[in-house]
Parts: C-alpha cells; sequence; structure tokens
C-alpha cells in the first residue's frame, strides 16, 4: 500500500509518528480491536449449505473515526430464494445488549452490501452490529454472524484526512492508523470515482484480504478469494432496508 509515494506492506502498517497520540499507539498493531469474543457471539462468518455471510471486518472488531461508518458484508444465497436478513445495533458487544435499532432486508443474489448507519455510535465504547438470517438455509430467526465496532474520535487524524483532497489519500490515511471502517469506506468511494484504476483495486483487496482473514478461523483461502473476486466484480449494493426501528 503507497502512502506519500512508498510502498508500505498492509501487514507491517503501524501508526505514523504524529499521525495519532500515544494513548492510541499502545499495543495497536493490527485493525482489530484485540478482544476475544465472547461465548456465543457467533463470529464473523456464517458459511453453511445456503446462509452464506461474512461481515467485513476483523474478527475482533473493527474501529471508526466517524460516528455513522458504512458496515459492508458479503452474502450468497443457495438457488433462487432469497437471504431474509435483519441487522441489529447493540449499545454494547454481548448478547443481552440493548437494542439501538434494528432494519430488515433481503440478500437475493450473491455479492457484497453496504449499509450507512443511521443511528451515532458512541465514542470510546464498544458495540455490537448482528446479522439474523431466515429463508436460504439460514436458522430461522438466529443470529448468524457478530461484529465489534468502536467509535475512537481522533483529532490529530480527522485534521490528517481534511488535509487531503481525494477519497483513495483519506482510504490510505484510515489504513495507514487502522480506522478499518473509514478505510473500507474511503476506498469504495475511491474505486466509484476511479473505476478502472487497477491499483486503487489492488490496495482494496489487500486491505479485506489482510482484514477478513484475521482472527477467522472460518475464514478459509477458498472462501477468501471467492469474496474478493465478489468484491472486484461490482460495486457493493447499498441495502435496501426498511427504516429503523428505534
Amino acid at each position: 500500500m503507497r502512502v506519500s509515494g512508498q510502498t508500505i506492506a498492509l501487514v507491517g502498517l503501524v501508526l505514523g509518528m504524529g499521525l495519532v497520540g500515544p494513548a492510541l499507539a499502545q499495543r495497536r498493531d493490527s485493525f482489530g480491536l484485540g478482544a476475544p469474543r465472547s461465548a456465543g457471539t457467533g463470529g464473523a462468518t456464517r458459511w453453511g449449505e445456503g446462509c452464506q455471510i461474512a461481515l467485513f471486518a476483523p474478527e475482533s472488531g473493527g474501529r471508526s473515526a466517524t460516528d455513522k461508518p458504512t458496515l459492508f458484508w458479503y452474502g450468497s444465497p443457495a438457488g433462487t430464494e432469497p437471504i431474509n436478513l435483519t441487522l441489529i445495533l447493540r449499545d454494547e458487544d454481548s448478547n443481552t445488549a440493548q437494542r439501538v435499532f434494528q432494519v430488515a432486508g433481503t440478500v437475493a443474489a450473491k455479492g457484497t452490501y453496504r449499509f450507512d448507519l443511521p443511528t451515532a455510535l458512541q465514542p470510546g465504547k464498544t458495540q455490537r452490529w448482528d446479522v439474523r438470517g431466515a429463508g436460504a438455509g439460514c436458522p430461522q430467526g438466529q443470529v448468524v454472524a457478530t461484529m465489534a465496532i468502536r467509535h475512537e474520535p481522533n483529532e490529530v487524524l480527522n485534521r490528517a484526512i481534511a488535509a487531503v483532497r481525494t477519497d483513495l489519500e483519506k482510504a490510505r490515511i484510515y489504513a495507514r492508523a487502522l480506522y478499518w471502517y473509514d478505510a473500507l469506506a474511503a476506498y469504495e468511494r475511491a474505486i466509484a470515482a476511479n473505476p478502472t484504476n487497477a491499483e486503487i483495486r489492488q490496495e482494496r483487496r489487500a486491505l479485506l484480504g489482510e482484514g477478513l482473514k484475521e482472527g477467522d478461523k472460518e475464514m478459509s483461502p477458498p472462501k477468501l478469494e471467492d469474496i474478493l473476486n465478489t468484491v472486484d466484480r461490482a460495486p457493493a449494493s447499498v441495502f435496501a432496508a426498511t427504516p429503523p426501528l428505534r
């Protein structure tokens, strides 16, 4: 991944001097939050006969500099039956945490999907988004995949972002600072603006490859390759959800 004209291996990314404060720099060496998932959370992927869901974030969750980040995931229903998908945001990373909002929609075809959070995350608090599935082999009404998310405001990072002009520059800064959700969204925008730029696609593929295999035992090489190829083929579809239930 190139930052300021130099190629930096994604696995070896570390926080730049002066980009974030010492408190954030301590013991941060990956995109994930580092905390083990609690028992029964379901993990980031569900790979059944028909219910194939992969949430786009490291297994231990990811951080966002913005309070309303964009969530991305992969879905692949079997046959012609769609996956009826419900997305839930909770106020903590726990099975029993209070629901902040809930939306529902369908995953009718194999592809990647995106959803802009309509409700602001709480700064400095680890929350969780759950995905329930029904139909197409998904267990009726059960949570099939979960992901932790934490909003970590960073004024120094915000100033660095404000100082650049393009989404590609922003994506590289977010990736270098290990802000997963912001980096992925910025790369999506950069590709939309430059759909034939192979370099941008390669950088996003490296980002996704590193994040999705980070600690996810279900993410085998063939599954990862299938997801990455699907991402490359077409932009993420906007998840057509019903209005949030407050």
